[in-house]
Protein backbone atom coordinates (compact mmCIF):
# COMPACT_ATOMS: atom_id res chain seq x y z
CA UNK A 1 0.00 0.00 0.00
CA UNK A 2 1.68 3.18 -1.10
CA UNK A 3 1.55 6.46 0.79
CA UNK A 4 -0.74 7.80 -1.94
CA UNK A 5 -3.17 4.93 -1.35
CA UNK A 6 -3.01 5.42 2.41
CA UNK A 7 -3.83 9.09 2.04
CA UNK A 8 -6.75 8.32 -0.29
CA UNK A 9 -8.22 5.65 2.00
CA UNK A 10 -7.74 7.80 5.11
CA UNK A 11 -9.43 10.73 3.40
CA UNK A 12 -12.34 8.56 2.28
CA UNK A 13 -13.01 7.54 5.91
CA UNK A 14 -12.28 10.92 7.44
CA UNK A 15 -9.25 9.85 9.45
CA UNK A 16 -5.60 10.85 9.33
CA UNK A 17 -3.15 8.79 7.32
CA UNK A 18 -1.07 8.32 10.46
CA UNK A 19 -4.05 6.85 12.31
CA UNK A 20 -4.75 4.51 9.39
CA UNK A 21 -1.12 3.36 9.43
CA UNK A 22 -1.44 2.66 13.16
CA UNK A 23 -4.63 0.64 12.62
CA UNK A 24 -2.98 -1.30 9.80
CA UNK A 25 0.03 -2.09 12.01
CA UNK A 26 -2.14 -3.12 14.96
CA UNK A 27 -4.28 -5.53 12.93
CA UNK A 28 -1.68 -6.95 10.56
CA UNK A 29 1.50 -6.70 12.59
CA UNK A 30 3.16 -5.06 9.58
CA UNK A 31 3.66 -1.50 8.52
CA UNK A 32 1.99 -0.63 5.22
CA UNK A 33 5.46 -0.16 3.72
CA UNK A 34 6.64 -3.65 4.76
CA UNK A 35 3.36 -5.15 3.57
CA UNK A 36 3.92 -3.57 0.15
CA UNK A 37 7.51 -4.87 0.01
CA UNK A 38 6.34 -8.40 0.83
CA UNK A 39 3.58 -8.32 -1.78
CA UNK A 40 5.95 -7.04 -4.47
CA UNK A 41 8.56 -9.63 -3.50
CA UNK A 42 6.05 -12.49 -3.71
CA UNK A 43 5.06 -11.43 -7.21
CA UNK A 44 8.70 -11.01 -8.26
CA UNK A 45 9.63 -14.40 -6.81
CA UNK A 46 7.10 -16.19 -8.96
CA UNK A 47 8.28 -14.28 -12.05
CA UNK A 48 11.97 -14.98 -11.37
CA UNK A 49 11.28 -18.67 -10.78
CA UNK A 50 8.73 -19.20 -13.52
CA UNK A 51 9.58 -16.95 -16.47
CA UNK A 52 12.42 -15.93 -18.71
CA UNK A 53 11.69 -12.21 -18.34
CA UNK A 54 14.59 -9.83 -17.86
CA UNK A 55 15.22 -8.51 -14.36
CA UNK A 56 14.34 -5.00 -15.55
CA UNK A 57 11.00 -6.21 -16.89
CA UNK A 58 10.27 -8.08 -13.66
CA UNK A 59 11.17 -5.01 -11.62
CA UNK A 60 8.74 -2.81 -13.55
CA UNK A 61 6.01 -5.48 -13.58
CA UNK A 62 6.20 -5.65 -9.78
CA UNK A 63 6.08 -1.89 -9.25
CA UNK A 64 9.73 -1.17 -8.51
CA UNK A 65 11.11 2.19 -9.59
CA UNK A 66 14.15 0.53 -11.12
CA UNK A 67 16.11 -2.72 -11.26
CA UNK A 68 18.50 -1.77 -8.43
CA UNK A 69 15.64 -1.34 -5.93
CA UNK A 70 14.23 -4.68 -7.03
CA UNK A 71 17.59 -6.44 -6.54
CA UNK A 72 18.05 -4.81 -3.12
CA UNK A 73 14.64 -6.05 -1.90
CA UNK A 74 15.17 -9.49 -3.45
CA UNK A 75 18.49 -9.85 -1.63
CA UNK A 76 16.83 -8.70 1.61
CA UNK A 77 14.26 -11.50 1.43
CA UNK A 78 16.33 -14.33 -0.09
CA UNK A 79 19.95 -13.53 0.70
CA UNK A 80 20.90 -13.76 -2.97
CA UNK A 81 20.57 -11.77 -6.15
CA UNK A 82 17.71 -12.76 -8.46
CA UNK A 83 20.19 -13.76 -11.17
CA UNK A 84 21.69 -16.34 -8.77
CA UNK A 85 18.45 -17.46 -7.18
CA UNK A 86 17.29 -21.04 -7.50
CA UNK A 87 13.88 -21.87 -6.00
CA UNK A 88 14.96 -25.46 -5.43
CA UNK A 89 17.76 -24.26 -3.12
CA UNK A 90 15.25 -22.92 -0.63
CA UNK A 91 12.60 -25.44 0.36
CA UNK A 92 10.47 -22.82 2.15
CA UNK A 93 10.36 -20.56 -0.88
CA UNK A 94 9.89 -23.51 -3.22
CA UNK A 95 6.89 -24.69 -1.17
CA UNK A 96 5.43 -21.17 -1.25
CA UNK A 97 5.68 -21.05 -5.03
CA UNK A 98 4.00 -24.42 -5.51
CA UNK A 99 1.05 -24.06 -3.13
Amino acid sequence: MSLENINAVASRYGISSRYLQTIFLNYSGLSPNLFTKIARFQKSLSLVAGTELSLTTIAYECGYFDQSHFIKDFKFFTGSAPSWFSPESSTDLYATLHN
